[in-house]
């Protein structure tokens, strides 16, 4: 239960950076994010960084339980797989992002739903 609160304090504290960020500086976000998906070294560098936060979060937790700390195990599968994506097949996740990144809604929609897991990964590893 330690390795779930250290992690959970850890995603929810950046997730909640990142939503907010991307909130209120919404023009800047947007920018950022087209400048990311349009670099292939970067794309690589994440997808290095993806796998190895995801490998390291699965090898510590891989809880499959019926609560929260589950979430943990969630994020670290989804970045293994990010990672492996990002490294195979980088052409087809940049082309998705940029797809994505047409409509304005989908750049608030990323922060809401940022501020929204980091409240709850926050709630359960500083409060519960």
């Amino acid at each position: 239960m330690v390795m779930s609160i250290f992690l959970a304090k850890l995603i929810g504290l950046l997730y909640l950076m990142i939503g907010f960020g991307v909130l209120i500086n919404k023009k800047y976000y947007k920018e950022v994010f087209e400048k990311m998906i349009k670099s292939e070294a970067l794309a690589f560098f994440g997808g290095i960084l993806s796998f190895v936060s995801g490998f390291a979060i699965i090898s510590a937790h891989n809880l499959w339980v019926g609560d929260w700390t589950v979430i943990i195990t969630l994020f670290g599968w989804a970045a293994l797989v990010k990672g492996v994506m990002l490294i195979l097949a980088p052409r087809f996740q940049l082309s998705m992002a940029k797809s994505v990144m047409k409509s304005e809604f989908y750049l608030n929609l990323t922060g809401v739903v940022c501020v929204i897991i980091g409240l709850i990964l926050c709630y359960f590893s500083f409060v519960a």
